[in-house]
Formats: structure tokens, C-alpha cells, sequence
């Protein structure tokens, strides 16, 4: 295949140890893909918002394993290559039925970095002489959390791990970001004064000179606190409008939507002894209690002495979410990708008017005519067709193929 043609190529894994298993697929609730719009109320939807493990495997050594390392070398090397082409898309590949892109770079510890809309993985060339890093880094983006729940989005890439790179040790978390979007508060600069708790400094965020953030704690220790207009970012980014969809289905005032999230990091898990996902699972509801009680509270000022305040009534209900491992709140990745769809009209316009302009043509439906017969050819010269890549980036979004069921 040439350095210039971007086909997934599928490699050919051992069975999984529990071999005659049916894959696992993860299942989508009605409430999460068919909703009629709710009545006007309160919203407090939680989610685990990201989520990084790393994973140990038996027989690291192996022989099938040092073939797909060849393999991830070829297409690391073919993306370091076409790097600096104009055009450049890093190379794909197919393994277990996933796609992945294969980037040109590593990162430490890390020879080789697989991507997609869902998931990103990171896998070490050999076994570390450091017995506490395993060779495999995972972490699974929001699109997938919120699209498969954590539970299931979690559950398939073990599988896949299993199905593709061998029997799984042990797993270890390494971060979990643990949030709560709701419409109930209107926060503004001096609220920053009703917080109390563990956290040493807090920190503001403000665009058009409002508020839009809080931040508790600094980043990299145990836990850091951000709370911020969800509403605000979106718009903003005009990226994930999907969430806009999402909040109007719960309810929702989606003008003022904020964001309560917690980013749980290592050192934080080893000092409540949790090691695993599995772990964090069980323990979530606890976990958040905790975090909304005892390492932070926002309080009501309604007494001299701060200690002696009260705890916000619309901080209590916070209090009460992760009742479940976030099984409520998914919109699917057909409707992610369908509504997030509409962000590129822009940019497409801008495009078709612009060539229209170079090509002095002013009629839609010319301009459109032309454009396809210069995509063809340029695909033609890449060696591949429209239909090719489109498949490719499908696979990339962990979409079903057109015809799929």
C-alpha cells in the first residue's frame, strides 16, 4: 500500500481467553435514546465525565503481540512521513473491528498512540523495568461516556483489549472527572466567598467581564474542583451542541446551565484504597457524598460565624446525585454526530463561496457540480474514492456503516 493511501488494514488477534463469548455491546436505555421533551424543572444530571486506566497483560512478550507492534510501527512511521504534506491524515487501521488512527509521535513510556472519537490508547514497545507501569494507557473520551454510558463504553474496551492485545492482568485508574450539570444556580463573583471546605485557594474564570468559573484546589493535586457555564463553553466553542438537545430533553433552563466536576486524580484513589474502574464503580455514591459534604459545601450566609452556616438548598440536592453508575443521561452517537452535523455548515459555505468567487460562477448548484468533479479527481490521485474515507471517518466516530443495521 503506498504512504499516500489511508485504507484500514485489519490484523488478525488470538481469540479471547473466554473464547465462544459473544462480544460485548453496550446498550443504550429508552431514556436515553427515545425521550419526549420533559416539563419545566429542575435539572441534576450526572456523569462521569472522563475516565484514564491503565491495564496490565499476561505474556506481554508474546509472540502475536511483538506482530501488531510491527504493524503499529509501519503505520507510526507512515504518519511520521506524511506529517508535513499539506494534506497530511494519519495513517488507520483496523484492528478487532475498530478503527484507529495511528499518530506519527509517541509519548513517555508510550511508543505508540491509537485515537478515535471515542477512545485513546497508548502502548508501550516493551515492558517497563517499573513493575507499577503497566504497557497499556486507556482513556475514554467524553463522546463515548456519554454516548454508551461509563459502565458500557468501559466494559467494550476491555473486551476489545482482550479480544486484540491478550488476557488482562490487572487494571489501575489513574483519573476520573466526576460532574453534575444543573440549571439551578446563578453564580456570580462573590459567591466565591459561600464555599467552604478542604480546598486552599479558588480561583475565577470570567468572558464579556461575567463570571463563567470557579476553580477550587490547583490542577494537579488529588482533587480539583472547576464548576463552570456549561452553557457558556458550548456556545462559545459551538462544539458538543448536542448537549443543548440533551438539557432540552430533561427539562432544562439551557441558557444557564452549570457544570459541577470533580477531577479525581491518582494519588487521591490510593489514599481511599481504590485501584480499579470496577472500584470507582462500586463506590461512586459514597465517593460523591464525600466530595460534596466533606471536601467541599456551598453554604447559605445566614450566620455570623461561617462554620455555622447553612448548606445551600440547591447544594443538597447536588449532594444526592450518583445514586447508580451513571446510567441516566446518554444521547446516543447517531444523535451526537447528527445534531454536532450542523457546526460545519459554516465553514462549508464559507468554502463553496469562496470557490465560487475564484471561479467567478455565482449559481449554487454549478458551484456544487464543480466541486464534487474536483473532490473525485482528488481522490482519484490519492488512490482512493469519497466513499473510502467517508467509511474511514465513520468507523474513526464509531458509527455503523451506511447499510449496517
Amino acid at each position: 500500500m503506498t504512504g499516500a493511501r489511508r485504507r484500514a488494514v485489519s490484523w488478525s488477534a488470538p481469540p479471547p481467553p473466554n473464547e465462544g463469548q459473544k462480544p460485548f455491546t453496550p446498550i443504550l436505555t429508552n431514556r436515553g435514546v427515545h425521550r419526549a421533551r420533559k416539563e419545566k424543572q429542575a435539572m441534576y444530571l450526572s456523569m462521569i465525565d472522563y475516565l484514564s486506566f491503565s491495564v496490565d497483560i499476561f505474556d506481554y512478550e508474546k509472540d502475536h503481540i511483538k506482530k501488531l507492534l510491527d504493524q503499529l510501527e509501519h503505520y507510526k512511521q507512515q504518519s511520521s512521513h506524511t506529517g508535513l504534506k499539506e494534506d497530511a491524515e494519519n495513517a488507520t487501521i483496523d484492528l478487532s473491528g475498530v478503527a484507529f488512527e495511528v499518530l506519527g509521535n509517541g509519548t513517555r513510556g508510550y511508543a505508540y498512540i491509537l485515537h478515535n472519537d471515542e477512545y485513546e490508547i497508548r502502548i508501550s514497545k516493551y515492558r517497563a523495568k517499573n513493575k507499577a507501569m503497566y504497557p497499556l494507557f486507556v482513556r475514554i473520551k467524553q463522546d463515548a461516556l456519554w454516548g454508551h454510558t461509563p459502565m458500557g463504553a468501559y466494559k467494550y474496551i476491555l473486551y476489545w483489549i482482550q479480544l486484540t492485545i491478550g488476557q488482562i492482568k490487572a487494571t489501575k485508574i489513574n483519573r476520573a472527572d466526576l460532574c453534575c450539570h444543573t440549571d439551578v444556580f446563578r453564580f456570580d463573583i462573590s459567591d466565591a466567598n459561600r464555599f467552604r471546605g478542604q480546598f486552599r485557594g479558588v480561583g475565577t474564570r470570567s468572558y464579556n467581564r461575567k463570571l463563567t468559573g470557579l476553580e477550587f484546589g490547583e490542577r494537579q493535586s488529588p482533587i480539583f474542583l472547576r464548576i463552570y457555564n456549561k452553557t457558556t463553553e458550548v456556545v462559545k466553542k459551538n462544539k458538543k451542541l448536542w448537549f443543548l438537545k440533551l438539557w432540552d430533553d430533561e427539562g432544562a433552563d439551557i441558557t444557564n446551565v452549570w457544570n459541577v466536576e470533580f477531577e479525581l486524580h491518582r494519588d487521591f484513589f490510593k489514599e481511599i484504597h481504590l485501584e480499579t474502574v470496577d472500584d470507582l464503580f462500586d463506590r461512586l455514591k459514597d465517593i460523591w457524598l464525600y466530595l460534596t459534604t466533606e471536601w467541599v459545601e456551598f453554604v447559605d450566609l445566614d450566620n455570623k460565624r461561617f462554620k455555622r452556616c447553612s448548606v445551600n438548598e440547591e447544594w443538597q440536592q447536588i449532594v444526592k446525585q450518583y445514586d447508580g453508575a451513571c446510567s441516566q443521561g446518554c444521547i446516543s452517537r447517531d444523535r451526537q454526530t447528527s445534531i454536532d452535523s450542523k457546526t460545519l455548515i459554516p465553514q462549508i459555505s464559507g468554502y463553496m463561496t469562496k470557490l465560487g468567487a475564484m471561479l467567478k460562477q455565482d449559481n449554487i448548484n454549478d458551484v456544487f457540480k464543480l466541486a464534487v468533479s474536483q473532490v473525485n479527481d482528488y481522490f482519484e490521485n490519492k488512490g482512493m474514492t469519497f466513499k473510502d474515507r467517508t467509511n474511514e471517518k465513520m468507523e474513526l466516530m464509531g458509527l455503523k456503516l451506511v447499510g449496517e443495521k
